[in-house]
């Protein structure tokens, strides 16, 4: 999934106010962060430990990567141009071609169901299975 230029500087941006505001460990186990004070939280420290050079060889990274997107993006268009002239694959699809059904799954040949047993007597037909001792294994 190729990231359109304005979303990622939108997240860069966003970023960037994230790590300026105060973030809360909450919760009785402290699992929960959020943005707001919470009973019982703890304030944290998120600030960025990156040096200027650091920040300045990631935002070269992301104008290259933005260039080459934006590149592919065109190459993309391109070799679908190709194919709506050529007519093929899916491109025809695209053109409005009618498109052959898919078969039919085969129908599989289930197994009737097969018919419950009668449960047998635990201890002897005058006894209630509610009272009788032992398993089915070994009545009485």
């Amino acid at each position: 999934m190729i990231l359109r230029p304005s979303l990622i500087l939108a997240l860069l941006v966003a970023g960037t106010v994230a790590q300026a505001q105060t973030v809360w460990r909450c919760g009785a186990d402290g699992r929960s962060y959020t943005d707001t004070p919470c009973p019982e939280g703890r304030a944290l420290a998120v600030a960025d430990a990156r040096s200027a050079n650091e920040v300045a060889q990631a935002r070269a990274v992301l104008a290259r990567d933005q260039r080459l997107a934006q590149q592919l993006v065109a190459e993309r268009r391109e070799r679908e141009r190709e194919a709506l002239a050529r007519g093929s694959g899916l491109a025809a699809i695209a053109a409005g071609e009618a498109v052959r059904p898919a078969p039919k799954p085969k129908a599989s040949k289930e197994r009737p169901p097969r018919p419950r047993a009668k449960p047998r007597p635990v201890a002897g037909e005058e006894t209630s299975r509610a009272t009788a001792r032992g398993s089915r294994r070994t009545p009485g």
